[in-house]
């Protein structure tokens, strides 16, 4: 099946991808599907206190992991 417009099938061609950007994607992967279950959960437990422990640290996480991927950012960055 041919290529269409600007549509590229990776399936064809081999995409070397850096491992930091690789890592970088699983962690924000990672961030956006703990924060999606929030909703789920909260709809979902009887336990009003059990959701806001969960929500906390859930967000707490997601905070640290974006951090961190800042801070490599901004060191590779000054490396430079």
């Amino acid at each position: 099946m041919p290529n269409s417009g600007n549509h590229v099938d990776l399936a064809i061609r081999s995409v070397k991808l850096p491992a930091a950007l690789a890592g970088e994607g699983v962690v924000l992967a990672s961030v956006a599907s703990a924060l999606i279950n929030l909703p789920i959960i909260q709809r979902n437990t009887k336990n009003p206190t059990l959701y806001q422990r969960l929500a906390l640290l859930t967000v707490v996480l997601s905070a640290i992991g974006v951090a961190v991927l800042a801070l490599q950012e901004c060191q590779s960055i000054l490396r430079q």
